[in-house]
């Protein structure tokens, strides 16, 4: 039996909230280089790392989730 990802499953994952700091800080980021305006250094270190912590979440739900698949046969 396959489990639905449901919106409270997802928030007790964490997923939607990873994703939608990482589109803040993304966009934000992109927006200054866009406007020509100075990217303060820790902001480009904080979208940085957070983007590499939200990849990293992500890969690693898929590895959980192919992990109970397997199990499950």
């Amino acid at each position: 039996m396959q489990d639905k990802a449901t919106f409270w499953t997802l928030l007790r994952e964490s997923v939607i909230m990873q994703g939608l700091l990482t589109l803040m800080l993304g966009g934000t980021l992109c927006y200054l280089y866009a406007a020509g305006k100075e990217v303060p250094s820790d902001l480009a270190q904080l979208t940085f790392a957070v983007v590499a912590f939200w990849m990293g979440s992500k890969s690693q739900h898929a590895v959980e989730r192919a992990s109970r698949e397997r199990e499950a046969r």
